[in-house]
């Protein structure tokens, strides 16, 4: 039997500073892309990194970049039923649409990685990783206000090919995601680690269960946990314990969230159910050997 506890303790690591140098170069090459392309130079772009990179929770051996180009001056809108823009001050067309910036994100980015390095998906541009630079995934979008929330609350919006707007709020999942650490002694993204090690794990096996296991919604559950599990005397305990909390929680009746607290974990908006995340953690249980 697998001695869990070391295994636990390297699977808390992040990548290596070899991976390090090629997230920060792939980041480094989409931002020269953006600043080089004379269709977006006059533009109120931000650029900005999201996903496991940014909040730190990337494991060795499976770091990738995931890369928001947002564009500032077309701004898509969340209103309280019966409200309408004019009352919040917006008037008259946008400058662009956002499929028309996507657009010139695409050519921007074939313009300076080569039309072999880049392909068009339906959210994304995703750049090929060479010995420099790891696989990274640009993602286009404009900025979303949503007066639904007092304050308002600010997040991005991307228009997928085929299928309806998407809101993502990275700026608090990165914010919320250190606080949870910092409460935490450090505990809560090392955790986080280990479930994606255990989930690449199941995978290399063959299980189904992680067929459909993202990393983003792996990182969400665990969020939901209550802070005292990360504090167990050791990772066994801290993994077991944590397996029982977050089957409770995809089981309900609570409400999770997504780590930035706005979106739940589960709904219409997401393809990742309650079902999906049993199956990951049940699986994960009987393959650790805490059955």
């Amino acid at each position: 039997m697998p001695d869990w506890e070391n295994t636990f303790s390297t699977w808390t690591k992040r990548a290596s500073d070899t991976e390090e140098e090629q997230c920060v170069n792939a980041e480094t090459a989409i931002r020269k892309a953006i600043k080089a392309s004379s269709e977006l130079t006059n533009l109120d772009i931000s650029v900005f990194a999201q996903g496991s990179w940014a909040a730190n929770t990337n494991v060795r051996r499976d770091s990738d970049v995931d890369v928001c180009i947002c564009f500032e001056e077309t701004v898509g809108l969340g209103l309280p039923p019966g409200r309408t823009m004019e009352e919040y001050g917006y008037r008259g067309a946008a400058p662009i649409s956002s499929r028309e910036f996507r657009a010139r994100v695409g050519r921007a980015l074939v313009s300076y990685f080569g039309q072999d390095d880049v392909t068009p998906g339906s959210k994304a541009y995703t750049i090929r990783d060479n010995t420099y630079r790891v696989h990274a995934d640009a993602v286009p979008t404009i900025l979303y206000r949503n007066y639904n929330f007092s304050p308002t609350i600010e997040g991005v919006a991307l228009d997928p090919d085929g299928g309806k707007r998407i809101v993502n709020y990275p700026k608090q999942a990165l914010a919320n995601g250190i606080a949870k650490n910092n409460a935490t002694n450090r505990y809560y993204k090392r955790a986080v680690r280990i479930m994606k090690r255990t989930r690449n794990y199941l995978r290399e096996r063959g299980d189904e269960s992680v067929k459909f296991a993202p990393s983003f919604q792996i990182e969400s559950l665990v969020y939901n946990v209550d802070n005292s599990v990360f504090m167990l005397p050791s990772w066994t305990e801290t993994i077991r314990q944590l397996i029982i909390a977050a089957h409770s929680i995809a089981v309900g009746p609570s409400s999770p969230v997504e780590v930035n607290h706005i979106k739940p974990l589960f709904g219409d908006h997401s393809q990742w159910t309650r079902e999906h995340a049993q199956a990951f953690l049940v699986a994960a249980w009987n393959k650790l050997g805490f059955a």
